[in-house]
């Protein structure tokens, strides 16, 4: 239990926060911290102000050994030591009050509020990368634009071809690389020279669902040079841009 009031022996019968510094804190201060400047500050030739009398004075250079904290200071009319925390600099003040302006600017522009603006581009992105999509999936029930496979008389095995040329340089890229990855797939896995005995020949069909992983229409399978989500959100970004240039162009050659 900390000394109470009518404890005679410790804290001058007073409890342990009723000393004479209470009001010296950052709570009581608006948040200023009033911390004593350190003894590197006190080099020679610089102003000090003495705290107890207002004498302004300037420091010199010690002549005998004595402990850093002590601070050799020239007044007017006589040469002493005062120890460091009884000083502060000159320009002390000025420096706290540019600091304490400084705070103050920052914490107003953070309070202040913007208006709330619902953002249209999400939906907008949301429709362009399920067209984006629809351009690379494979052709079924004509809806798929991207590599897909023909299996006339002629090519009765099968064979990869791109469904629909948009005309988009993104799309149209992106589908040319798939098919020239696919036909070197299927000559990889399907070289009679390497396989064995046991091993059999994969369908076309089934590399191309390996390829786009079982065609569940993950959105990053189908580019090839794409590492993560942030490269393909760029990519769709490329594409949607690339798109609003096109229909830009239609609507002046039509005025």
């Amino acid at each position: 239990m900390a000394p109470g009031q009518w404890n005679g022996k410790n804290f001058g019968g007073s409890h342990t926060g009723n000393g004479k510094k209470q009001k010296t804190g950052h709570y009581f201060n608006n948040g200023i911290y009033h911390r004593p400047q350190p003894h590197r500050e006190f080099e020679a030739g610089v102003r000090v102000v003495e705290k107890k009398t207002g004498n302004i004075g300037v420091v010199k250079e010690k002549k005998e050994k004595c402990p850093r904290s002590l601070i050799r200071v020239d007044f007017d009319d006589e040469v002493k030591y005062i120890r460091s925390n009884l000083l502060h600099t000159v320009d002390k003040v000025s420096i706290e009050q540019e600091k304490q302006f400084k705070k103050f600017k920052k914490t107003q522009g953070k309070n202040k509020k913007k208006p709330f603006v619902k953002n249209t581009s999400v939906p907008e992105f949301r429709k362009a990368k399920k067209e984006f999509l629809s351009h690379l999936r494979q052709n079924i029930d004509n809806d798929g634009g991207g590599v897909s496979i023909d299996y006339s008389d002629d090519n009765s095995s099968g064979k990869y071809y791109i469904n629909r040329i948009t005309g988009n340089d993104v799309i149209d890229k992106i589908n040319e690389l798939n098919i020239e990855n696919l036909n070197n797939l299927n000559k990889k896995i399907n070289d009679r020279k390497k396989m064995t005995v046991l091993q059999h020949l994969v369908s076309k069909q089934r590399i191309l669902e390996l390829f786009t992983r079982d065609n569940s229409g993950s959105c990053l399978n189908y580019v090839p040079y794409c590492a993560n989500k942030t490269d393909y959100y760029n990519i769709v970004n490329k594409y949607m841009n690339e798109s609003k240039e096109k229909d830009k162009e239609i609507e002046e050659k039509s005025t």
